[in-house]
Protein backbone atom coordinates (compact mmCIF):
# COMPACT_ATOMS: atom_id res chain seq x y z
CA UNK A 1 0.00 0.00 0.00
CA UNK A 2 1.01 3.24 -0.93
CA UNK A 3 0.73 5.83 1.73
CA UNK A 4 -0.45 9.58 0.90
CA UNK A 5 0.84 12.25 2.45
CA UNK A 6 -1.54 14.97 3.15
CA UNK A 7 0.05 16.86 5.98
CA UNK A 8 3.43 17.36 6.41
CA UNK A 9 5.36 19.49 9.56
CA UNK A 10 8.17 21.77 8.54
CA UNK A 11 10.56 22.30 11.86
CA UNK A 12 12.95 24.93 11.77
CA UNK A 13 15.36 27.06 13.49
CA UNK A 14 14.89 29.67 11.12
CA UNK A 15 18.68 29.53 9.74
CA UNK A 16 19.78 29.66 6.24
CA UNK A 17 19.87 25.97 6.10
CA UNK A 18 16.19 26.22 7.31
CA UNK A 19 15.25 28.17 4.59
CA UNK A 20 16.48 25.59 1.99
CA UNK A 21 14.72 22.90 3.42
CA UNK A 22 11.53 25.20 3.84
CA UNK A 23 11.72 25.53 0.05
CA UNK A 24 11.89 21.84 0.00
CA UNK A 25 8.65 21.22 2.18
CA UNK A 26 6.37 24.20 0.46
CA UNK A 27 7.06 22.13 -2.77
CA UNK A 28 6.40 18.83 -1.76
CA UNK A 29 3.28 20.23 0.00
CA UNK A 30 1.99 22.07 -3.07
CA UNK A 31 3.12 18.67 -5.35
CA UNK A 32 0.70 16.53 -3.08
CA UNK A 33 -2.01 19.34 -2.54
CA UNK A 34 -1.35 19.00 0.70
CA UNK A 35 -1.32 20.57 3.80
CA UNK A 36 2.23 22.23 5.44
CA UNK A 37 2.35 22.74 9.07
CA UNK A 38 5.05 25.06 10.26
CA UNK A 39 6.23 25.19 13.81
CA UNK A 40 9.46 26.80 15.46
CA UNK A 41 9.90 25.66 18.90
CA UNK A 42 11.71 28.51 21.65
CA UNK A 43 13.64 26.67 24.09
CA UNK A 44 12.03 26.75 27.17
CA UNK A 45 14.41 27.02 30.42
CA UNK A 46 14.50 24.67 33.18
CA UNK A 47 12.55 25.79 36.00
CA UNK A 48 14.29 25.91 39.37
CA UNK A 49 13.39 23.58 42.30
CA UNK A 50 11.63 25.36 45.02
CA UNK A 51 12.85 23.63 47.90
CA UNK A 52 16.01 23.49 46.59
CA UNK A 53 16.43 27.99 46.39
CA UNK A 54 15.04 28.08 50.01
CA UNK A 55 17.73 26.00 51.46
CA UNK A 56 20.57 27.06 49.62
CA UNK A 57 19.48 30.72 49.83
CA UNK A 58 17.38 31.17 53.05
CA UNK A 59 13.62 32.47 53.55
CA UNK A 60 14.57 36.02 53.60
CA UNK A 61 16.98 35.45 50.76
CA UNK A 62 14.58 33.90 48.78
CA UNK A 63 11.36 36.15 49.50
CA UNK A 64 13.30 38.82 48.02
CA UNK A 65 13.62 36.98 44.92
CA UNK A 66 10.49 35.87 44.46
CA UNK A 67 9.59 39.73 44.97
CA UNK A 68 12.16 40.47 42.10
CA UNK A 69 10.81 37.84 40.12
CA UNK A 70 7.17 39.14 40.14
CA UNK A 71 8.06 42.20 39.38
CA UNK A 72 10.05 41.36 36.29
CA UNK A 73 7.51 38.71 35.42
CA UNK A 74 5.77 41.13 33.18
CA UNK A 75 8.72 42.29 31.49
CA UNK A 76 9.53 38.91 30.77
CA UNK A 77 5.97 37.94 29.45
CA UNK A 78 6.26 40.87 27.33
CA UNK A 79 9.51 39.49 25.43
CA UNK A 80 8.29 35.87 24.83
CA UNK A 81 5.75 37.48 23.29
CA UNK A 82 7.47 39.75 21.09
CA UNK A 83 10.05 37.20 20.46
CA UNK A 84 6.85 34.59 19.53
CA UNK A 85 5.85 37.33 16.93
CA UNK A 86 8.93 38.23 15.17
CA UNK A 87 9.55 34.64 14.73
CA UNK A 88 5.81 34.75 13.27
CA UNK A 89 6.85 37.06 10.77
CA UNK A 90 9.92 35.60 9.88
CA UNK A 91 7.81 31.86 8.87
CA UNK A 92 5.23 34.08 7.20
CA UNK A 93 8.59 35.87 5.06
CA UNK A 94 9.86 32.27 4.68
CA UNK A 95 6.26 31.07 3.15
CA UNK A 96 5.59 34.24 0.92
CA UNK A 97 8.99 34.06 -0.52
CA UNK A 98 8.78 30.11 -1.28
CA UNK A 99 4.79 31.04 -2.62
CA UNK A 100 6.46 33.19 -5.54
CA UNK A 101 7.73 30.08 -7.13
CA UNK A 102 4.29 27.48 -7.28
CA UNK A 103 2.23 27.11 -10.03
CA UNK A 104 -0.47 25.55 -8.37
CA UNK A 105 -3.73 26.19 -9.19
CA UNK A 106 -5.01 25.18 -5.44
CA UNK A 107 -3.70 27.33 -3.20
CA UNK A 108 -1.55 25.45 -0.60
CA UNK A 109 -2.91 25.15 3.17
CA UNK A 110 -0.08 26.65 5.53
CA UNK A 111 -0.60 26.92 9.47
CA UNK A 112 2.15 28.18 11.45
CA UNK A 113 3.28 27.42 15.05
CA UNK A 114 5.68 29.16 17.50
CA UNK A 115 5.52 27.41 20.72
CA UNK A 116 7.68 26.88 24.11
CA UNK A 117 8.84 23.75 25.27
CA UNK A 118 11.15 22.05 27.52
CA UNK A 119 12.60 19.67 24.71
CA UNK A 120 12.62 20.87 21.18
CA UNK A 121 12.72 17.34 19.92
CA UNK A 122 9.67 15.95 22.48
CA UNK A 123 7.61 19.07 21.37
CA UNK A 124 8.30 18.49 17.07
CA UNK A 125 7.34 14.52 17.98
CA UNK A 126 4.04 15.41 19.89
CA UNK A 127 3.12 18.45 16.89
CA UNK A 128 3.13 15.79 14.35
CA UNK A 129 0.91 13.19 16.43
CA UNK A 130 -1.04 15.22 17.72
CA UNK A 131 -1.73 17.09 13.92
CA UNK A 132 -1.67 13.39 12.51
CA UNK A 133 1.21 14.12 10.26
CA UNK A 134 2.14 12.12 7.69
CA UNK A 135 5.65 13.12 7.20
CA UNK A 136 8.56 15.87 9.31
CA UNK A 137 10.31 17.56 7.48
CA UNK A 138 13.56 19.21 8.77
CA UNK A 139 17.20 20.86 7.60
CA UNK A 140 20.46 19.53 8.92
CA UNK A 141 24.04 20.98 8.63
CA UNK A 142 26.44 18.51 7.40
CA UNK A 143 29.36 18.67 9.90
CA UNK A 144 26.78 18.24 12.89
CA UNK A 145 23.82 16.02 10.95
CA UNK A 146 22.23 14.89 14.97
CA UNK A 147 23.30 18.21 17.08
CA UNK A 148 22.45 21.94 17.32
CA UNK A 149 24.31 24.76 19.19
CA UNK A 150 22.80 23.98 22.35
CA UNK A 151 23.82 19.94 22.48
CA UNK A 152 20.53 18.57 22.68
CA UNK A 153 20.33 15.76 20.03
CA UNK A 154 17.13 17.04 18.15
CA UNK A 155 17.04 15.36 14.75
CA UNK A 156 18.55 11.95 16.53
CA UNK A 157 15.51 12.30 19.19
CA UNK A 158 12.95 12.32 16.75
CA UNK A 159 14.27 9.96 14.69
CA UNK A 160 13.75 7.78 17.76
CA UNK A 161 11.02 8.82 18.94
CA UNK A 162 8.16 8.45 16.23
CA UNK A 163 7.43 6.40 13.03
CA UNK A 164 6.50 9.41 10.96
CA UNK A 165 8.64 9.51 8.37
CA UNK A 166 11.46 11.83 8.82
CA UNK A 167 12.74 14.05 5.56
CA UNK A 168 16.28 15.24 5.79
CA UNK A 169 17.22 18.29 3.95
CA UNK A 170 20.95 18.95 3.66
CA UNK A 171 22.07 22.36 3.12
CA UNK A 172 22.66 23.94 -0.29
CA UNK A 173 26.53 23.52 -1.63
CA UNK A 174 28.51 26.25 0.47
CA UNK A 175 26.27 26.39 3.65
CA UNK A 176 28.31 24.35 5.81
Amino acid sequence: MIPVLKKILFATDLSETARNAFGMAVALADRLEGELLVVHILKQEPAFNTEVLKIGLGDDLYKEMEQKKSQNARNVLIGKRTEAHAMGEKIHALFSEAKACLDSPKPLQVRDFVVEAASISEEIVRLAEVESCDMIVMAHRRRKLFADASGENILKKVLRATDIPVMLVPPKTGNK
